[in-house]
Order: C-alpha cells, then structure tokens, then sequence
C-alpha cells in the first residue's frame, strides 16, 4: 500500500497592492516562514517537492521553506495552482493521507 501526504502552507504575509502590487512578504511574513521551515526540520518532516502557484508571495515562501529544509532543487512552480476556497474552509496543518496499492 502506498500512502501519499500533501501538506498545504498558506503563503507568509505580504504587503498590500497599494504598497507593492507585486505583493512580496513583509518581514513578519519572511519571519514567518522560517520559524515553520526550522520547526519542520526539528521534526525531521521533508518534502519530495514543494508546488507553488508563480506568484511572487508564494514563490518567496516557498524558497524560505525549502531553503530550511535544504531541498532548494526541488522547487516547482504551477501557475494554475491556486486555492480555489478560502482557507478558513481547510483544516491548516493537517495531513491527507491518500491511500492505494
């Protein structure tokens, strides 16, 4: 039996469209995002990949993630991956688990 583990990560905070309409993180955001990468990497938890949507937010946290966790080269960017619902519908920081032979 295979089991296959997704974890979700919203983006760290980032700035308004007023202030940059690139949005990168704010320092509290980049902060952010290192504290959960050093806490990942406490546990021993690591990604075979990490997906993010492109965009500057999420690509910069996902560079902060994978960079904790010193798996830099497995990076990939889906422009079409993005969250369709609004995250106070999803359960932050659990696992799926997807089962099958």
């Amino acid at each position: 039996m295979t089991t296959l583990e997704i974890y979700l990560m919203q983006h760290g905070e980032s700035k308004s469209k007023d202030e940059d309409p690139a949005r990168p993180l704010t320092d509290d955001g980049r902060k952010s995002v290192e504290n959960v990468g050093a806490h990942l990497a406490r546990l021993g938890i690591t990604f075979d990949r990490v997906f993010h949507s492109g965009k500057l937010r999420a690509q910069q946290t996902a560079e902060i993630l994978a960079g904790s966790l010193k798996i830099n080269e497995k990076l990939e960017a889906h422009k079409g991956l993005i969250l369709k619902i609004p995250w106070s519908q999803l359960c932050v920081g659990s696992r799926v688990r997807i089962k099958g032979d």
